[in-house]
């Protein structure tokens, strides 16, 4: 009788173990070919109805805003975005916003499939991601290598690009033709902005900050907005001061941070018909996306004294001014042909050309890729001013 029962007890461990071992196989743990490292299997998978389109499932909301964009149901061409983890086993990628890595809901505990994509999204700088996983307790070791297939950042590398613009969209959305810019020129009452609502959280703000008030010494009136200056405003009276000011200080949050170009330069600036001065942007990475002559250096003037200088000689000679709206009186600037101009003037420059979106990208996939290092990823030829912006 006892051997009957140590026969059975063996039969019992052997089947488990040999369950566990089929269960961590299938995983990936014993697997040293290219796929996802951390794969599992939905043991109770039921037919679930779905949203009408591929499936896009984002893994939460992006900084934890209940109304974030995108909203559910919301359309990328064929494809639908969708909050319900339910849904998992038939999406055809996962979404991680970098603020929605937590370490205790891990989702390859749902399901993952062979071909599911998991893709990292981020539209910050490198330092600001860094501090802010730091700040929430996440433990990114847990998603460094092998959990993510794609990245989707503001990089022009990236799998998926996700900026804050592009200059043939930027074409299609502004008003052109020499009576748009008569219209633009007319409307100018006042000479620069300024919005900030960061005064000392990076090292870079604390820096401009000084430089605008030396700009202010050397006799540029600069009108001062945001939470910095004690000043809240709704889009649409932002936007509408901004229109009345010839320049807009376009001065960002980090220093040389590749392809990092926000809505201060895109937004606040030229969808606001003013002409940005940038700091921050590398050189080449501007030449890349935007409209051709839109834009005025910082980092071209030795000085603060001397780039007042020029914008004081900007505001008194109109037809100088103006050019820097060439790119929108003249309707023959096509983003093609801007594309053409910038290859032929600057031959080491690779001009972006109109990024594949989101859902085309998904679909028309046919590879299995594993991101390997989200690290190299997130701060691959980035120098030491961007990554040590922020503490």
């Amino acid at each position: 009788m006892r051997s009957k029962t140590y026969c059975v007890l063996g039969t019992v461990v052997l089947f488990n173990f040999l369950y566990m071992f089929w269960l961590y196989q299938s995983m990936g743990y014993f697997d040293g070919s290219k796929t996802n490292n951390f794969q599992a299997t939905s043991f109770n998978a039921r037919p679930i109805a779905q949203p009408d389109g591929e499936l896009l499932l984002f893994w939460g909301r992006r900084w934890g805003g209940k109304e974030s964009w995108p909203p559910e149901g919301y359309k990328f061409g064929k494809c639908v975005a969708t909050y319900e983890r339910k849904y998992i086993s038939k999406a055809r990628a996962v979404i991680f916003h970098f603020t929605t890595l937590k370490d205790k809901d891990f989702p390859w505990t749902y399901h993952r499939a062979n071909d599911q994509l998991y893709i990292f999204w981020n539209a910050e700088t490198p330092g600001a991601v860094r501090k802010e996983l730091s700040n929430a307790g996440t433990d990114v070791a847990l998603f460094e290598s092998g959990f993510f297939n794609w990245s989707m950042t503001y990089r022009t590398d990236a799998d998926v690009y996700w900026g804050y613009g592009y200059r043939g969209d930027l074409l299609n959305y502004v008003s052109r033709g020499k009576d748009a810019v008569d219209i633009i020129i007319k409307s100018k009452k006042k000479l620069a902005v300024w919005i900030t609502s960061n005064c000392k959280y990076t090292d870079v703000a604390k820096v401009r900050m000084e430089y605008v008030q030396a700009m202010e010494e050397f006799g540029l009136q600069i009108t001062k907005l945001g939470k910095c200056f004690g000043s809240y405003l709704e889009e649409n009276e932002k936007y509408q001061i901004i229109k009345e000011h010839k320049f807009y200080l376009a001065f960002e949050n980090a220093m040389h941070c590749r392809d990092y170009i926000s809505e201060k330069f895109w937004d606040n600036s030229l969808k606001s018909d003013s002409v940005p001065i940038v700091m921050g942007p590398v050189r080449e990475d501007l030449l890349k996306v935007a409209p051709i002559d839109s834009y005025i250096y910082a980092e071209d003037y030795d000085s603060a004294a001397e780039l007042v200088q020029y914008l004081l000689y900007l505001d008194e000679n109109e037809e100088e001014y103006r050019k820097y709206f060439r790119w929108r009186e003249d309707m023959s600037l096509t983003d093609d042909k801007m594309i053409a101009t910038i290859e032929e003037k600057h031959p080491d420059i690779k001009p972006m050309r109109r990024p594949k979106g989101l859902c085309d990208a998904v679909l028309e996939n046919k590879d299995i890729k594993v991101i390997n290092s989200l690290t190299k990823v997130l701060v691959a030829n980035d120098p030491e001013e961007c990554l040590n912006s922020v503490h």
